[in-house]
């Protein structure tokens, strides 16, 4: 079995023999090899090439390519470097197969399951691949050249699609070694010398033409298995043993065994013997280096910690055991030396003393006099070439940024369980089913939905409830001396017919006390426009006593509610409070998520949009009209709403222009599950559960009735500690995104907990007026938080990346776009004259005297002498 993947980040799938074939024959992939060809053929003449139709579009596809430092990096090559570029592109955006193995299913950084290109799921086939390049003769006459001795344990053989070359498949001899040895051996079979950078099973073997393919055993092809080979030499490849180190020439061939071990203490013996150890008029602290701390992001810790998880699997440079790949104590002291300086702000003398303080440097210092001053030189050179080019804001290797996440990982409470985004509906509701019995109503709400729907069931009965707790308040961690109340902008998105319409069985329920009174108010207004149209058309009718108008307060409120009734409505939702005047909420449910949308549509006196964005933080609004029905003067927003409609109705409500507005933070948008092909129970006469209606009404009227503060001090403590390790995370990570979709997720903790927490402790709450949060009321929080934090990465996280790429994109552009001035500032070298002034900025010597000057003034280079400066800046923007 052997695999095939479409582009790095998709999971790769195992080959049969028809898909095989598929990718042959694909015309696309045909006229690419084609093209290839012919491009590589004319790279001399690449002035031509720059006209190509082909050439053009691929150029304006990478100059306007998402990845900023892709962009950047190929907008800066010459025109015949662009040609190059684009006949690699040809090449490398052929189907690829990997013909030394297949993966078993594994989860990914972001938490999904499949065969991803990675060594701890990976499968040797019992296949080797020789990638024999650059032959002088016709591959086609190398191959017919091979005795069939040579040919006897080859199973496919290809013409490569740049056509200079040959792919040869052969069986493993497990006699020979690993998967190096054999391509070793091979190549000197075969009298050829191979590409040592093709021993990962990864390695993309590109397609070719249908007609290069030399030769094909398809029975050994499709079905070859070597359990002896695998078997020895899976756990040494997953390790990463089948690394083999450089060599001169075909005469240079050792094995990755003793002998490779060997010849790579000679290579480090090599080494220069006669730098100095230390910089004169300093002094190496070696003693302290050790202790020394370090930090970079969320993580601080030791710089010997930092070692020892960075080296934790493969082992100190230089402490391998036999027939393990040996790191070179050079490579890792400078690639850790780049590290350091750029944790250290570029500290070459703090990164000289941490680096004198390893085993490994210490074991070559005192070998052959290691020059650790020359190798931090070298490194800081490498920091500086990178923070031209992308600016100060880069970060350590690769190897190094892992550990640190692991450090980070090892000691953040609460460590997420999945990958921003991932959302595990089933785990939530049966987190949620576990707290059946300690929560009244939870049971009852959920009675008759699957446990994946439980989420969304927590999430729109606590708007309902939260919304007749109007009378209550509490502090949050931020601003704690705001009185903070139960806000909620519920949506919930399923398909059509997946279930939805269980929310407004729950909202006539659980909202009866609303109801109840408004449609006594909805009566009287009825009445009183009824009245007052028959006092307009009737002469007896205008005789009697004038109308007035009912005051009543109307707190449902549907999506095509006018704005001036709302304004009027919201206003006058006032009630004392242990003696004082306080809002009460409006609500608003509407089973059509596009009615909220669509009815904009009617004019912008109808659009709400502003309100859903002032409503999450009770901010302000002000209304000041002539119109004499109209309310006037500031008034604060005080509403909730609870939507459901289709993922279609959720794109036309929040878009990638209106992102930035910031409603989607301020939502809770909760998945309805796929229905998966199950129906329900058929049952020909089903009762109404009365007992279970009552009890929620019950509830819902007892609720009705609370005022006062909610003593949720414990939850924000909670939420502070598991913002801040997400916080951390993000940071490491570099992610904007990620910290923005964080900051409101912490009120929703405490929103949708709080009804169910009241309930939970009603006996206290009634006796003292408070009740006393412990871990189960914790752990609800804590799933509160889970659901809304990959729900919000989930329908929002791939906008919030575009903000903020966006903006990364409009700041370079504004970079880029250089005036003459500051370019020829840039190509100042970094010490210059007077008279490199006068040659790069084509003035005179008086202008270039005063261009000096005014740098000088300006702070970006320093005088050094007379008509001699420096750079202090490379650039002026």
């Amino acid at each position: 079995m052997f695999s095939y993947q479409r582009n790095f980040f998709e999971e790769t799938q195992v080959v049969t023999r028809e898909f095989f074939w598929s990718l042959f024959d694909d015309a696309t992939a045909r006229y690419r090899v084609q093209r290839h060809r012919e491009v590589k053929a004319r790279l001399g003449e690449w002035q031509q090439l720059l006209t190509d139709e082909d050439f053009q579009a691929f150029d304006r596809e990478q100059s306007v390519q998402r990845d900023l430092k892709k962009r950047a990096a190929y907008l800066k090559l010459s025109d015949e470097d662009r040609v190059k570029s684009w006949c690699q592109w040809l090449k490398r955006s052929l189907p690829g197969l990997m013909f030394m193995g297949y993966f078993d299913v594994t989860t990914n950084s972001k938490g999904r399951q499949g065969r991803w290109r990675c060594k701890r799921g990976a499968r040797l086939s019992g296949l080797v691949v020789l990638d024999v390049d650059h032959l002088k003769d016709d591959p086609r006459q190398v191959f017919d050249s091979w005795t069939a001795e040579q040919r006897q344990d080859m199973v496919f053989c290809m013409k490569s699609p740049g056509g200079e070359g040959l792919k040869v498949v052969f069986k493993a001899h497990p006699e020979w070694g690993n998967l190096a040895d054999n391509i070793i051996e091979k190549a000197l079979q075969l009298g050829q010398q191979p590409d040592l950078s093709g021993i990962d099973i990864s390695r993309t073997c590109f397609v070719s033409l249908k007609e290069d393919i030399f030769f094909i055993d398809e029975q050994e092809l499709f079905s070859y298995e070597n359990p002896e080979f695998v078997e020895t030499w899976r756990d040494t490849y997953r390790a990463g043993g089948t690394v083999y180190p450089a060599y001169h020439d075909k005469n240079d061939y050792h094995r990755t065994g003793a002998a490779a071990v060997h010849r790579a203490d000679a290579a480090d013996a090599d080494g220069p013997a006669d730098g100095k150890t230390v910089r004169e008029g300093e002094t190496a602290g070696v003693a302290d280096a050790a202790a020394d701390t370090l930090s970079y992001g969320a993580w601080t810790g030791t710089c010997g910690e930092l070692m020892e998880e960075i080296y934790r699997e493969t082992g100190l440079p230089g402490s391998q055991p036999e027939g393990k790949p040996r790191l070179s104590r050079h490579t890792e002291s400078l690639a850790r030396a780049y590290d350091l300086l750029v944790m250290t702000g570029r500290n070459k003398q703090r990164v000289e003393q941490l680096l004198r303080a390893q085993p490994w440097v210490k074991a070559i210092v005192d070998e052959r006099g290691e020059d650790v001053a020359k190798t931090v030189d070298d490194a800081d050179a490498l920091v500086g070439k990178k923070e031209r080019e992308y600016g100060a804001n880069i970060r350590p290797k690769r190897k190094t940024t892992d550990a640190i996440q692991r450090l980070l990982a090892a000691a953040a409470k609460d460590a997420p369980q999945a990958a921003p985004g991932t959302l595990n509906m089933r785990e939530w509701g049966e987190r949620l089913a576990a707290l059946f019995d300690d929560y009244p109503c939870l049971r009852e709400l959920c009675a008759e939905v699957q446990p994946e729907v439980y989420p969304v069931i927590l999430f729109a009965s606590a708007a309902f409830l939260g919304t007749l707790l109007t009378r209550t308040w509490y502090s949050y961690w931020f601003a704690p001396d705001i009185r903070r109340r139960l806000n909620y902008c519920v949506v919930i998105i399923g398909d059509p017919a997946s279930g939805k319409s269980v929310i407004n069985w729950i909202y006539k329920l659980l909202c009866a006390p609303l109801l109840a009174a408004d449609k006594v108010g909805n009566d009287a207004v009825n009445r009183y426009k009824k009245e007052r149209n028959e006092r307009a058309t009737s002469t007896k009718e205008q005789r009697k006593e004038a109308l007035k108008q009912p005051d009543v307060i109307i707190r449902c409120h549907g999506s095509r509610t006018a704005n001036g009734v709302f304004i009027e409505d919201m206003v006058k939702a006032v009630d004392i409070v242990q003696g004082e005047p306080m809002n009460l909420h409006l609500l608003t449910f509407d089973t059509e998520l596009d009615n909220a949308t669509i009815a904009s549509k009617g004019g912008q006196w109808i659009d709400k949009s502003v309100f859903e964005l002032k409503a999450f933080h009770n901010e302000t609004d002000d209304q000041q009209y002539r119109n004499v029905d109209s309310v006037n003067g500031p008034f604060d927003v005080f509403w909730n709403f609870v939507y459901t409609g289709t993922p279609l109705s959720l794109r036309r409500k929040v878009t990638d222009r209106n992102f930035g507005s910031g409603l989607s933070t301020r939502l809770a948008v909760i998945p309805m599950p796929a229905t998966d092909y199950k129906m329900p129970e058929l049952v020909q006469k089903p009762r109404t559960d009365h007992a279970r209606q009552e009890l929620l009404k019950t509830w819902a009227f007892r609720l009705d009735g609370v005022c006062g503060e909610l003593p949720v001090w414990p939850l924000c403590e909670l939420i502070y500690d598991w913002q801040k390790d997400r916080t951390a995370i993000a940071e490491f990570n570099d992610d904007p995104a990620d910290e923005m979709l964080l900051k409101r997720i912490g009120y929703y903790g405490i929103n949708v907990a709080a009804p169910f927490i009241v309930m939970r402790h009603w006996d206290e709450w009634q006796a003292t007026k408070t009740f006393t949060v412990d871990d189960k009321d914790k752990e609800l929080c804590r799933l509160v938080l889970d659901v809304q934090y990959h729900c919000q990465h989930h329908f929002f996280g791939r906008m919030a990346r575009a903000y903020f790429d966006n903006q990364k994109r409009d700041d370079l552009e504004n970079r880029q776009r250089a005036s003459k001035y500051d370019q020829c500032y840039e190509q100042l070298p970094e010490t210059f004259t007077v008279q490199d002034i006068v040659s790069g900025y084509g003035v005179n010597e008086n202008t270039a005297a005063a261009t000096a000057s005014r740098l000088c003034k300006n702070g970006y280079v320093e005088r050094l002498k007379q008509g001699q400066y420096r750079k202090l800046k490379h650039s002026l923007l």
